[in-house]
């Protein structure tokens, strides 16, 4: 099986430097701290670090999932609201 590394994971370990970025934890972490919803609320942006890491390692901005949350906007079904 093959395992997806982000690119900057990737490029991170290749350099040699220290990986301690962690994932988004919904329990601990303040969502509104680490993501942002782009001006369409179709594709999640990384305001930090943990939340460019999480975005790409869990592909959470992938083709089906901007169709999907397109189509939520259009029902007025998203964003979440708060």
């Amino acid at each position: 099986m093959s395992v997806y590394i982000p690119a900057e994971l990737r490029r991170q370990v290749r350099a040699g430097e220290s990986v301690e970025t962690p994932l988004f934890h919904p329990h601990r972490d303040d969502w509104k701290q680490h993501f942002a919803w782009n001006d369409e609320h179709t594709q999640l942006i990384g305001l930090t670090k943990t939340g460019e890491l999480t975005i790409e390692l869990l592909r959470m901005n992938r083709s089906q999932l901007i169709r999907v949350r397109r189509m939520w906007v259009a029902m007025d079904e998203h964003p979440p609201k708060a």
